[in-house]
């Protein structure tokens, strides 16, 4: 731009500053930089919305005022600073004569290097969340900025950094901001989410270290899952980071989510062998705890791998191989209903196997296989010498009847 433009007197770029979106402002700016030391308040925040009534926007400083009768057409940058715009940019902008803007920007006491816009989010928050370093860098520094700013969400800027942790620029604005010792690494959002919990879920391993040297909570929990680190790093398959964390003594390897899962039964739902065998290293872990035993989770895994998981389980001596979920499914039942042929039989290769267990409406392995025409895991189930193919559920019904509502004929 700087290029074309002829020069302008200083009356008339202010003029045309008054009509610029932040980001046009910002490529003006970098034409005329001595334009940054004379701007006005009403040159550095952006007015594109209107209220309910009609009303203009509350102004506090140069940042609007969230209120609940505010409508806007773009929540992302309603209120937005030219500040919000390099940080929204990026780093393709902060580049010399940018750079130079935004410190001249920045030196000016009309500025808020804090200042929120219509969802509360400040300059430092988009930098985050973008990977933006030299713009956070130059934020970091501001004595302004407040690094535990928090938006609607109550997220904060350390918080937008770990959304994408695995992204090695927003992983390194995170670190940035840890070195700082003011900003609080267990800060949590309106979910319960807190930075660690979300570098685990990006499996930022790194990251994860980093936090746990500074002392974030290892096992806190979000709000409506009630999921810890651990469970989230099982869940999602992170072997390293489930590593770091199982390397800790005080994490909770026995903790439950609120659907009564624990990090061993996450684990053996999505077959994570590795982590599985983490898990079976440590003590005090529990094998058949949760709302259904992790063997249960292994048995009715469909993922590649689920058999060598259940066989994972089933060498440990502790493993209840009869344990009962909450609607009385045992894993041998629930193998059997999914129709997993090779689990049943890796199953019925326990002597302590029960073949005749009942759900609490009373249907066995056979009835469930019968009731889904799992004609392979039919035929395994009768070869059983214990089998009682006579036991009938609440109905009154042997497998035979049962399954002949469902379309099944013996042959």
């Amino acid at each position: 731009m700087h290029q074309l433009l002829p020069p302008l007197p200083n009356e008339l770029a202010l003029l045309i500053a008054e009509y610029l979106h932040p980001k046009d402002l910002l490529a003006f700016l970098q034409a005329l930089p001595q334009l940054a030391q004379i701007l006005s308040t009403k040159h550095i925040t952006q007015s594109d919305f209107a209220t309910k009534k009609g009303d203009p926007p509350i102004l506090k400083g140069n940042s609007f005022i969230r209120g609940e009768y505010f409508f806007y057409a773009d929540r992302t940058h309603v209120g937005n600073t030219i500040l919000h715009a390099v940080a929204e940019a990026g780093d393709a902008l902060v580049m010399k004569s940018h750079e130079e803007v935004v410190r001249l920007l920045l030196d000016r006491p009309i500025i808020e290097a804090d200042a929120g816009c219509i969802t509360l989010r400040t300059p430092l928050s988009y930098a985050a969340e973008n990977g933006h370093a030299a713009v956070a860098r130059l934020l970091l520094n501001h004595s302004q900025v407040d690094l535990n700013s928090k938006d609607k969400n109550d997220a904060t800027p350390l918080m937008w950094a770990a959304l994408k942790g695995d992204r090695p620029s927003q992983a390194a604005i995170a670190r940035e901001l840890l070195m700082c010792p003011e900003v609080d690494p267990d800060a949590a959002n309106d979910m319960g989410d807190t930075p660690l919990g979300r570098a685990t879920m990006a499996g930022c391993t790194s990251l994860v270290e980093l936090l746990l040297e500074r002392n974030a909570n290892i096992n806190s929990r979000n709000r409506h899952e009630h999921m810890t680190p651990l469970m989230l790093a099982t869940s999602k398959g992170h072997t390293k980071v489930a590593e770091l964390l199982l390397a800790r003594s005080d994490v909770e390897v026995n903790a439950q989510s609120a659907y009564h899962k624990t990090a061993l039964g996450h684990a053996a739902q999505g077959a994570r062998i590795e982590i599985i065998d983490l898990l079976l290293r440590r003590d005090n872990i529990d094998v058949n705890l949760g709302g259904q035993s992790p063997l249960s989770d292994a048995s009715a895994c469909s993922k590649l791998g689920s058999e060598e998981a259940m066989n994972r389980l089933l060498a440990v001596s502790k493993v209840d191989v009869n344990s009962k979920g909450m609607s009385g499914g045992t894993p041998l039942i629930d193998a059997a209903l999914f129709g997993f042929a090779g689990n049943v039989k890796s199953l019925l290769g326990r002597p302590d196997i029960n073949v005749n267990a009942q759900t609490d409406d009373g249907l066995t392995a056979l009835h469930c296989a019968t009731s889904r025409d799992r004609i392979s895991v039919i035929a395994i189930l009768l070869d059983h010498p214990d089998i009682d193919v006579n036991c009938r559920n609440k109905d009154n019904e042997t497998y035979l009847e049962y399954g002949s509502k469902y379309g099944f004929f013996q042959a």
